[in-house]
């Protein structure tokens, strides 16, 4: 399994402000509630069900997986160049899609 060190950062970035803006909007809905205030608590009921649906997809897809033969590349390739196998698979990803573009570009 690789993960990239930047894209994970990011990643639990965006996943801290959507819990928190899940919270917020949970809070705003609950004073809504209280207030009987219906057309705020429609309005936060949807960006709360937006919010957690959010963050479940981001929760739901991990890691990329990578087949035996390429993982004991970039295991091989790591040990002799000194990079890390993240920073090895995302340049190999990037090399490889910007073939696509060039190909699509045609």
């Amino acid at each position: 399994m690789v993960a990239g060190g930047t894209r994970v950062s990011a990643r639990r970035r965006l996943f801290a402000t959507l819990s928190m803006i899940a919270v917020l909007t949970a809070v705003g809905f609950i004073e809504a509630w209280r207030t009987e205030a219906v057309g705020l608590l429609v309005l936060l009921a949807v960006i709360e069900v937006l919010t957690v649906g959010i963050i479940v997809t981001l929760h739901s897809s991990g890691p990329i997986m990578v087949r035996a033969d390429l993982a004991a590349w970039l295991d091989a390739t790591s040990a002799v160049t000194g990079e890390s196998a993240s920073v090895l698979a995302d340049r190999a990803l990037s090399a490889y899609r910007a073939t696509l573009s060039d190909v699509q570009r045609d």
